[in-house]
């Protein structure tokens, strides 16, 4: 769209409805038409040199639909005979001029005609045909194809194949929604096994090229799916339809612009501009300044709307009918909007971790002279360059976004959608947080390592604010009868139970990922973090025991046979055992740090000295770029590669992997 102060250019094609009695359609082609329909026969001859039998505006019918006494030798047999009035049974051949000048003729693209009378009735026109909540347009009452190309009739049709264009759009988005994940893991599944080597040779030195290929093709297809998801939310948000009634709007406000310019002033007076004004969602109205300048760049580019109408309704009820029209669409699919902001979020997390994978691979020895080595170097140091720009291309407006989206409105979402939103937004800022670890071996300054701690740490904060929001929203009492009524017979208890403890479960999850970037960062004490998980698993046992009582006050319902439908308590059941895996988990591993501290401490001694293990261990462990510790033998310098048995991440030789602090490796 091209704008001048408050007039702007529609690139929608012009309508072509016009006509000596009621004037233009001044609304864009796509649009429902704005103006009334013409009763009136048209005055222009067809070719046989006979006046057109049908409406004024509509174009003329062919020949063989002359009503002339001269041309009813050459009116074929099947439109002699056609009934053209429905009510009183009227053959064609039995019109006369009398007749036609008083309901004229309207020849529809199947080949039938009728009179405007028969057809108005049969499509309901008086009562709810002009109406813009008009849900069908009926076809043809003989053949029934549907009626196109018929002005008089654009109204219903044009809103009809803009409702249809809709209805297919939310459908194609539908199912693209539904396979967004598994074209996601398409994309990831793609990069198993891939190592970074010189496999080819480029100007008869070796490259890097054909080994970078695979991952900067799974790169491009990752960023292809996160802005298609960007496109697609936006096209959920402002569809087709209301696409086409805004510029019809806007195509009345520069009819209403240029009347009130021609006229001196406001055409309907000082009262309808303060309405107008006030009811134009926001948008400033034009001054007499602004309007002759876009009317000049209008007239150079070529309006394809008529600035003026001398005929049919006025710009102002024009105005009004189409603002109507536009606040009386229904709202946005919020759900499909939704899905589709969390899916690019989604894809956004992909392209951090394929980043993570390539920053993660490093050149093995290269058997030649220096020169090659260092070529070769330099082409890595280019390859990582780019993967870390374009991580940060996609990963900070996504961040902004979602953080708008989930602290925005915590309370506000419902259950299924908070939870997506959710786990979109922590997936992207754990990925994100793991690339920014995994770039930290090439930082050539203490400063530049100093913020991207700082960028990690607050990444992992806005996780914690998000999980706090989401929990404070919980924490909200539920007003009204009907949640009431629901905590009086235990379902408002357990409902919200069962939401809050799996929100408290996905904190102890979220806060035990982000414990080996915490610790590398030096951002948090592990026993805090514990400590914290400890006190939220025990909130969720509080929970559990709260919806049991709820449910199951005698204490007699057993627990639900293994195959069998889950009820509430069986879900509650199955949250409080989650929670009890996590307890021992979290022991487990507390109780070995408390050991291997000990250990680096040197207060387990054997005999007289400190134990040999302890000294093999400070040299020989290493964390993946996903924080999984593993352990080199020998002399605790990798010689080979392998991948990370927990989550596949490369690790050994090729890995750039740093070594831990024996006190870091448990993560307790």
């Amino acid at each position: 769209m091209l704008s001048s102060g408050s007039v702007r250019i529609s690139y929608f094609p012009e309508c072509d409805w016009n006509c000596e009695h009621q004037g233009p359609c001044c609304a864009p082609s796509p649009a429902p038409c704005d103006r009334l329909p013409c009763d009136e026969r048209c005055s222009e001859l067809l070719s046989c040199g006979h006046r057109c039998p049908g409406l004024c505006g509509e174009p003329c019918p062919y020949d063989h639909f002359c009503i002339h006494p001269d041309c009813a030798t050459k009116t074929p047999a099947g439109v002699a005979e056609q009934v053209v009035d429905l009510v009183s049974l009227t053959p064609f051949s039995s019109l006369s001029d009398a007749a036609v000048d008083a309901d004229p003729l309207v020849a529809l693209p199947c080949g039938h005609a009728y009179t405007a009378s028969t057809l108005d009735a049969w499509l309901d026109m008086e009562t709810r045909f002009y109406h813009r909540d008009q849900d069908e347009v009926k076809g043809c009452p003989d053949c029934r194809e549907p009626i196109r190309g018929v002005r008089r009739y654009r109204r219903a049709t044009h809103k009809a194949a803009l409702d249809l264009i809709d209805r297919m759009m939310a459908t194609a988005a539908a199912v693209r929604l539904e396979q967004g994940g598994e074209r996601l893991q398409a994309i990831e599944g793609q990069l198993g096994g891939w190592r970074l080597e010189p496999t080819g040779i480029e100007q008869g030195c070796p490259t890097l090229s054909p080994s970078t290929k695979p991952l900067v093709t799974a790169l491009q297809r990752a960023e292809t799916e996160a802005g298609a998801y960007t496109q697609l939310a936006k096209l959920l948000r402002r569809g087709p339809k209301r696409q086409v009634y805004e510029e019809a709007f806007f195509c009345a406000r520069n009819l209403v612009a240029a009347e009130e310019v021609r006229g001196g002033g406001d055409s309907a007076g000082p009262d309808a501009a303060a309405a107008e004004e006030s009811r134009g969602h926001g948008r400033p109205r034009a001054s007499a300044a602004q309007v002759p300048a876009a009317g000049l760049l209008l007239d150079r580019l070529g309006l394809p709307v008529p600035l003026t109408a001398e005929k049919g309704p006025s710009a102002r009820s024009r105005l009004e009918a189409a603002e109507a029209a536009l606040a009386a669409l229904p709202p946005a699919d919020a759900r499909a909007v939704w899905e589709a902001q969390c899916a690019h979020l989604d894809a956004a997390a992909l392209v951090n971790r394929i980043a993570s994978t390539g920053l993660q691979a490093t050149l093995p020895p290269y058997p030649d002279n220096g020169r090659t080595s260092t070529l070769l170097r330099s082409q890595a140091t280019r390859f990582r360059s780019k993967l870390n720009a374009r991580a940060e291309r996609w990963s900070e407006p996504a961040l902004s976004q979602a953080g708008a989206m989930a602290l925005g409105s915590p309370g506000r979402l419902e259950p299924r959608m908070a939870d997506r939103l959710t786990g979109a937004f922590l997936s992207l800022i754990l990925a994100r947080v793991a690339q920014l670890e995994a770039s930290v071996p090439y930082m050539k300054s203490r400063a530049a390592v100093h913020d991207v701690r700082q960028r990690q740490g607050d990444l992992l904060d806005r996780g914690g604010m998000l999980l706090e929001a989401r929990s404070a929203a919980w924490h909200a009492p539920a007003g009204g009868d009907e949640a009431s009524k629901g905590t009086q017979n235990g379902g408002g208890v357990v409902d919200r139970a069962a939401g809050r403890m799996a929100l408290q479960l996905s904190r102890v999850a979220f806060l035990q990922a982000g414990k080996p970037f915490q610790t590398q960062a030096g951002l948090g004490d592990n026993k805090a973090i514990r400590r914290q998980q400890e006190e939220l698993l025990d909130e969720v046992q509080a929970l559990a025991a709260e919806a049991e009582a709820a449910l199951n006050p005698a204490g007699t319902q057993p627990a639900a046979a293994p195959g069998a439908d889950e009820g509430p308590l069986s879900g509650i059941r199955r949250t409080a055992a989650q929670a009890a895996q996590w307890r021992e988990q979290l022991k487990r591993s507390g109780e070995l740090r408390d050991i291997v501290e000990a250990m680096a401490r040197g207060e387990i001694h054997s005999g007289h000295r400190i134990s040999y293990n302890t000294r093999i261990l400070a040299g020989h462990l290493y964390r993946c770029a996903n924080g999984h510790v593993y352990m080199v033998g020998e002399c605790g310098s990798p010689e080979a590669d392998a991948t990370c048995p927990e989550c596949g991440a490369p690790i050994g030789y090729g890995s750039r992997n740093a070594r831990v602090q024996l006190t870091d490796a448990v993560l307790g």
